[in-house]
């Protein structure tokens, strides 16, 4: 098979029926046949996204690219020649190439695995290259394990299916800076509960939302919490400027991690247990220690009860996906964030990433750094020290009376129609 000399031109076709295909041709205008038959494969037998064929084609248009300027036949590509279209992708020129070298990496990624997909398929299905010991895990020019089982998809990690991709490239972190809410949304969902619920219902959620917003629990922590950890003797006592500890029986992970409370938040948990719950402990007669129970049975409130509650609540006032329960915590970790900015700025502290990352890591209850990424990048951004750490704490001191004001006005209204 000869090589393709540049330059290497990518065109795309549309059939008669509207369906997108791609050529790739060689300096005397030659269609690269294995390309091609490549293509037809993913639109036609694949079905893949118009979007993913897209991708691939430019990422091979490269791949031949590369290849032709180095004088590498397609036939004789192995893991040295990817390392060295990795290292050429990372550092070549482009005009929206990104100054983030972790987004880089992440795009060079992509590149390098649609390269692996076009090998495996080649070496399974094209005639002109089955003979070829192309790709495998041993004694093959690529090293990629991508036919050993299930086809060309393969079950193993990526360290064996792509072996010379960037490690650690955060690929796989599933935090990405969703719906994030703030003092309009936390009075808008207020305002719905005590219109739609009971006056008991309305604030067992409201209380639910809040543990979320105010200490960054997961929905499960939330649900697991249990009365004693409320009681008198925990948050009546002691100095009362300072937070309480709590530890919620069940975390991500079976981590038993310790987080501080803030106490006027506490006072709020121990106020529904002396009354709204009393209420649903005296009428069911119920055993359970959970602080949050089934006001019709007394039972644990499940996670899929509450994540129903705050889905209906979302579709009611027009939030967009990821606007659930689990956004008051991405709310919590925002405050979070510009709080310890913006204290780490007046105290003349560092301010990079990593080191924000791990502090909020610690009232997350994270071990990876990695998942507060978007968060601490999204920060950096928009604060420039505009507000002091301690305007910050009033703020959010007012916030909570506020919070506190609507859900009482809340509660006189229902009363008064």
């Amino acid at each position: 098979m000869s090589v393709p000399r540049q330059p290497i031109t990518l065109q795309r076709d549309v059939a008669h029926d509207g369906v997108v295909f791609w050529r790739l041709t060689d300096e005397r205008l030659r269609s690269i046949m294995p390309f091609l038959d490549f293509i037809i494969y993913c639109v036609d037998v694949k079905i893949c996204q118009p979007k993913t064929v897209e991708g691939r084609a430019y990422s091979l248009k490269m791949w031949y690219q590369f290849l032709s300027e180095n004088h590498i036949d397609s036939l004789d590509a192995d893991d040295d020649a990817l390392v060295k279209f990795r290292d050429h992708l990372f550092k070549r020129v482009a005009v929206n190439r990104s100054g983030d070298k972790q987004a880089r990496r992440r795009t060079v990624n992509g590149d390098l695995r649609n390269v692996y997909k076009y090998y495996a398929w080649l070496q399974k299905n094209h005639p002109e290259y089955r003979c070829k010991r192309l790709l495998g895990l041993s004694a093959c020019q690529i090293t990629s394990s991508l036919l050993e089982e299930r086809g060309a998809r393969g079950t193993g990690p990526d360290g064996q299916r792509y072996p010379v991709t960037f490690r650690n490239a955060g690929e796989r972190s599933k935090h990405r800076l969703g719906w994030v809410p703030d003092e309009e949304h936390r009075a808008q969902l207020t305002a719905y509960f005590y219109d739609t619920f009971p006056t008991n219902l309305a604030a067992r959620n409201c209380l639910i939302f809040e543990l979320a917003w105010s200490v960054g629990w997961r929905r499960g922590s939330i649900l697991s919490l249990v009365a004693e950890q409320f009681a008198c003797e925990v948050v009546l006592a002691g100095d009362q400027a300072r937070d309480i500890l709590i530890r919620p029986p069940k975390q991500k992970f079976g981590y038993s991690n310790t987080f501080p409370v803030e106490r006027r938040q506490g006072l709020r948990v121990l106020h529904y247990i002396e009354h709204e719950r009393a209420e649903i402990i005296q009428r069911t007669n119920s055993t359970f220690s959970e602080v949050f129970l089934n006001v019709r049975t007394g039972e644990p409130l499940t996670e899929g009860a509450v994540s129903g509650i705050f889905n209906t609540a979302r579709h009611s006032l027009g939030w967009p996906a990821g606007a659930g329960l689990h956004g008051w915590r991405r709310g919590f970790t925002n405050k979070y964030i510009e709080r310890e900015i913006d204290a780490r700025i007046e105290l003349g502290l560092d301010t990079g990433g990593e080191t924000i990352a791990m502090s909020v890591a610690t009232a997350l209850g994270h071990e990876s750094l990695d998942s507060q990424a978007a968060y601490v990048r999204d920060a950096q951004r928009r604060i420039r020290g505009s507000a002091t750490f301690r305007d910050k704490v009033e703020h959010a001191r007012l916030s909570d009376e506020n919070a506190a004001l609507r859900a009482e006005i809340a509660q006189l209204r229902t009363l008064m129609k």
